[in-house]
């Protein structure tokens, strides 16, 4: 299982959309956020079909800043309660359906956690990706144990 989120400052150039097809490609995310994206209507959709997800969620953009896109694949449930156009505040819920304390939720715009989540999922790391065509990084989540 792994998660990116990603201020991605615009997909809107050919640069920017292979980038994120070659992040994508490189860390196989079930689950991606993107912010900034600048994108609106079908632009989203279109998104989605490059780089292989089976569903969406996006908010678009107010002229030419914001915008939201959520992706993820078939075998995570996930349940938009609202948004507006600085947030997705969505229900998300993994593959394995995990039960009690070992249920999960996390805000997807940072990473963070105490030593009690630590000893319950010891393999998982945050990769922070290489600035491309952008000056934040994009930010991941890995369980090595069933990534491999």
């Amino acid at each position: 299982m792994s998660l990116l989120c990603w201020n991605a400052r615009g997909l809107g150039n050919p640069g920017a959309l292979t980038a994120l097809q070659t992040i994508v490609r490189k860390f196989s995310p079930s689950l991606v956020f993107l912010s900034e994206t600048k994108l609106y209507g079908g632009w989203a959709e279109g998104i989605q079909r490059h780089v292989n997800f089976q569903n969406s969620f996006h908010v678009d953009c107010v002229g030419k800043s914001g915008g939201l896109l959520l992706l993820w694949n078939e075998d995570w449930e996930v349940s938009v309660k609202s948004f507006s156009v600085g947030h997705i505040d969505a229900l998300v819920q993994c593959p394995g359906r995990r039960q009690g304390a070992a249920h999960v939720q996390e805000r997807l715009d940072r990473f963070c956690c105490n030593q009690d989540w630590h000893n319950l999922f010891p393999s998982v790391r945050v990769i922070n990706g290489d600035l491309l065509h952008s000056d934040h990084r994009p930010e991941g989540e890995r369980n090595s144990e069933t990534v491999g």
